[in-house]
């Protein structure tokens, strides 16, 4: 799905009734919880330098102005250890939203144990392997969201590629923050990758993650 879909989505979740209407008298003061694990609070706005940008000026655009008839209480890990992210969906919980809007596994696994009445708008990758959702199309629960990863099969197709691509390949790196790699959908990559001959060793990053962390990674690469 596209991007401009999912701000669609997520937008559209804060209107209440059968219609509605597009001035801002008209539209219902929404409160939206929005927790990303590393971005800094300051730079969740329509100018902060990340992807999310286009998220708080579409809702501008669908007539939600912070301050006049949307608050939006923004929570974030600033790229810390996960072992603090339980503690941030908390605090957004208890913001009292009427919707949460997140993304990544961790943070979308914690909210949902936190509450499961607060509907939770999360872009993450398969949330099937990861027990976040039943079924694509029938999640359950308070998860609605976006699909980023289309699932295993798109990886397998990866490394059938990364084969054709280099036939010599059988030892993978795989770079990801650490306490990734025990969770059940990096087993699942990992086991699409031995189908087709690849056997992944872990380059794990610690968090947060920063341009010497990468720098260090490439280096035990080259070893």
């Amino acid at each position: 799905m596209r991007r401009r879909d999912f701000i669609a989505i997520v937008s559209g979740a804060l209107v209440r009734g059968p219609t509605a209407a597009w001035s801002e008298e008209a539209i219902k003061p929404a409160k939206i919880a929005f927790i990303h694990s590393a971005f800094a609070v300051n730079t969740l706005n329509e100018t902060g330098d990340n992807p999310w940008r286009t998220f708080f000026s579409e809702l501008r655009a669908l007539g939600y102005v912070e301050g006049r008839n949307g608050v939006i209480e923004r929570v974030s890990g600033n790229g810390i250890s996960t072992q603090r992210y339980l503690e941030l969906a908390r605090q957004a919980v208890n913001s009292m939203p009427s919707l949460i809007v997140t993304a990544g596994f961790p943070t979308v696994e914690l909210i949902k144990k936190v509450t499961n009445a607060i509907p939770i708008v999360a872009m993450v990758n398969d949330p099937i392997a990861t027990g976040l959702a039943a079924s694509l199309s029938h999640p359950g629960g308070n998860l609605t969201g976006v699909v980023v990863d289309a699932g295993l099969e798109l990886w397998e197709k990866r490394f059938q590629l990364l084969r054709e691509a280099v036939p010599s390949a059988s030892a993978v790196g795989f770079l990801l923050p650490r306490d990734f790699w025990e969770k059940p959908y990096s087993v699942g990559i990992r086991k699409s990758a031995e189908k087709v001959g690849i056997t992944l060793t872990l380059v794990g990053l610690d968090l947060p993650i920063g341009e010497q962390e990468i720098r260090s990674a490439f280096m035990n690469l080259r070893e």
